[in-house]
């Protein structure tokens, strides 16, 4: 598992330090074809966008969303933490991971099924670790995005799920990848 995440994270490294060359060289892209309704080229080290296409209409970021969760996760109780699974947690329907119900894992191993496997159930149980409740963790999400300089966001869960109204624009994900990448 961690040899995947590691290939993730450096094929991630490659890509943000790639258009950091470009940046910096001076490289200019031109109107790439994009079929989404909203993206940004955007240049983390200079802080610079490249390119762009409604990047500031917000859009439901759908699992986009766990990267946010993992990165306050990761800030507020620190990997090694061990995360007691809540019922609540496991009352999720979609993209679970099975995790169960008065289990005992890492907040590591939560993190790897969000991001690897887009766990809706361990992105539940890792908000309520963090804040006691998915409602009070959206409040640090929001405060979070605030934090980082996000401007078109509201998130309602720590999952992505669309039905509670998650929104993010394309430019406040990529400041949310930015803050995560930043984090060891």
């Amino acid at each position: 598992m961690k040899r995947i995440l590691s290939f993730v994270i450096c094929l991630v490294m490659v890509l943000t330090l790639s258009f950091g060359l470009a940046c910096s060289a001076g490289y200019a892209l031109n109107d790439p074809i994009v079929t989404g309704t909203g993206a940004v080229i955007y240049c983390a080290t200079t802080d610079e966008v490249i390119w762009s296409k409604n990047m500031n209409e917000a859009y439901n970021p759908a699992s986009i969303t766990k990267l946010l969760t993992c990165l306050i996760a990761a800030e507020k109780l620190g990997l090694d933490y061990q995360v007691t699974v809540a019922k609540e947690a496991t009352e999720i329907t979609r993209y679970k991971a099975e995790v169960q119900e008065g289990e005992i894992i890492s907040v590591e191993e939560l993190i790897y099924k969000c991001l690897m496997i887009s766990a809706n159930d361990a992105a539940k149980a890792l908000g309520i670790a963090v804040a006691g409740s998915e409602e009070e963790f959206a409040k640090l999400m929001n405060a979070k995005c605030t934090e980082i300089g996000c401007t078109n966001c509201d998130f309602h869960n720590a999952s992505g799920i669309a039905s509670n109204g998650n929104k993010a624009c394309a430019m406040d994900i990529a400041l949310i990848e930015k803050a995560a990448l930043s984090n060891e």
